[in-house]
């Protein structure tokens, strides 16, 4: 305890008095922002409606640990999210809030474990702010409201930063091998791009052994033992019971999709400056404002940039720039790039900006009211943003609200019992799957539509075609009406209806 305090700069003034309980405090104000209204929205396409369809179809057929969409095994990602979400779904019911209800306690998890990353990396003082700049920041609170493996990731990859700070400050070395133990459940969400948080705990680890101070073998072989038993076992039963699983998770999964175009994710060599730079410079607003509002009275290492190490606290500086900074080049670096991708590196983010926070607070320059006030105000914010999608708002765009789509659908789809469904020029609606509980909703071209009518000749099923209205408006007067009916759905979608012949109706 009192190496972590000896962290504090000597000489500063007496800090303002945290709130009493500050970890209560922040625990709260996270619960809100991640629970209230986490169900009110629908899932969106395509992300949310895949990770929510797979895990109730692997669900239904008891498949969890090999997942499966659509009667293929769904192999693209390791189980552990699909057993969150279906935890979820088995408490609260196949919904949005049984999908997403995981997400919340892993956001507030996450808030927890920065707090006490903080803690360990700048002392008790700066662990608060830390812990308010990441649970009370717009794109980490934003994150957990969408559906994906992220979030998850995110709680595992700062629990394994949090294990290595422990075993820097305690120096034993059971500490090494929990780290290895959570970065096994941190592989078993997302795979080798999990990898990329170990290489500022490795770079602090030699570092600190060139300096000649005493700390636990980063690489221990019982850690590594627990790492294979936790992460790896699960890898290498499927691929000797499934052949060539492991060429496909190493070449397609590893290789083909963040060095070509083929998952097509924003591959454009402009993307990490128009997607990634803006997530960076304001996902954690208002605190960077407020940094770069008072960064006249912040003792900047000036003259010393480029070298790290002759930084005060060089060791956390070193921690946090390497942990960030890597990442981030390798993110901006391969082909694949989504936003949510960026989430893991707000832990150390928050770190940095959460110390700036506390020196501020306690050098006078900022006032605690200042931080409490803000803190609220981004969580009364995000609180409100997420109940108006209670709200039939114009601004909101719901076309991708696939429980809108389901519920005002559901009728017409209900008049072509025996049918084929697809969607025009998008990924196949696997959320839409989800709500109606139906077959595959599949992607199809314009060109298709030979085949899409003599499919309809030959089996005899009624074809439903999914289409955007803006799409539809493109090529509506081409339509033949003695083949093609068109239903509008509503100000979003219309739905094409291709009638076999021999049914002389609108149902089968």
């Amino acid at each position: 305890m009192a190496e972590t305090e000896s962290k504090v700069e000597p000489g500063v003034t007496a800090p303002a008095t945290l709130p009493k309980r500050p970890l209560l405090v922040v625990t709260l104000l996270a619960i809100a922002v991640g629970f209230a209204f986490q169900g009110t929205r629908g899932l969106y396409e395509s992300t949310e409606g895949r990770y929510a369809e797979c895990a109730r179809q692997s669900m239904e057929q008891g498949t969890l640990d090999e997942p499966v969409l659509n009667g293929v095994n769904h192999w693209t990602k390791p189980p552990l999210t699909y057993y969150m979400i279906a935890g979820g779904m088995e408490v609260l019911g196949e919904n949005a809030w049984g999908a997403r209800i995981g997400q919340s306690f892993a956001f507030v998890l996450t808030v927890i474990a920065v707090y006490y990353l903080g803690f360990l990396v700048w002392g008790p003082q700066a662990a608060f702010y830390c812990a308010v700049v990441y649970g009370l920041s717009p794109f980490p609170a934003g994150a957990s409201h969408s559906l994906s493996t992220d979030t998850l990731l995110t709680l595992f990859e700062t629990l394994t930063l949090l294990a290595f700070w422990w075993a820097v400050r305690r120096k034993q070395g059971y500490c090494i091998v929990l780290m290895w133990a959570v970065f096994g459940f941190a592989f078993m969400t997302k795979g080798f791009p999990a990898l990329l948080c170990l290489i500022g705990p490795a770079i602090v680890f030699f570092y600190l052994r060139r300096k000649g101070e005493k700390v636990p073998q980063f690489f221990n072989p019982l850690g590594l033992l627990v790492f294979l038993l936790v992460g790896f076992s699960w890898y290498a039963e499927k691929a000797w019971t499934h052949p060539g699983l492991m060429q496909n998770w190493i070449w397609k999964e590893g290789i083909a999709r963040n060095v070509t175009d083929e998952a097509h994710r924003n591959a454009e060599w402009y993307k990490p400056f128009t997607m990634y730079l803006p997530i960076v410079l304001f996902g954690l607003v208002p605190w960077v404002f407020i940094i770069l509002a008072k960064k006249d009275h912040i003792p900047w290492p000036k003259g010393l940039w480029k070298r790290v190490t002759a930084w005060p606290h060089p060791t956390e500086w070193l921690f946090i720039t390497t942990t960030f900074l890597i990442p981030f080049i390798a993110f901006c670096v391969v082909s694949s790039r989504l936003p949510l991708y960026l989430l893991p590196l707000f832990a150390p983010m928050s770190l940095a900006v959460g110390k700036g926070i506390e020196w501020l607070v306690s050098q006078s320059q900022l006032r605690l009211r200042t931080v409490m006030l803000a803190a609220l105000a981004v969580a009364v914010l995000v609180v409100v943003g997420k109940g108006l999608f209670l709200f039939n708002i114009p601004a909101i765009d719901s076309s991708k609200d696939m429980s809108i789509l389901a519920r005002d659908a559901g009728a017409i789809v209900a008049k072509y019992p025996n049918r084929d469904m697809y969607v025009l020029k998008q990924e196949a609606l696997l959320g839409l799957q989800f709500y109606l509980h139906c077959g595959p909703v599949v992607k199809a071209e314009l060109e298709d539509a030979p085949g899409v009518l003599k499919k309809a000749k030959l089996d005899g099923k009624n074809q439903l075609v999914f289409v955007r209205r803006k799409k539809l408006e493109a090529f509506v007067e081409k339509i033949d009406q003695r083949v093609y009916k068109v239903e509008p759905i509503n100000d979003d979608w219309s739905l094409i209806v291709i009638t076999p012949p021999e049914a002389g109706s609108t149902s089968s």
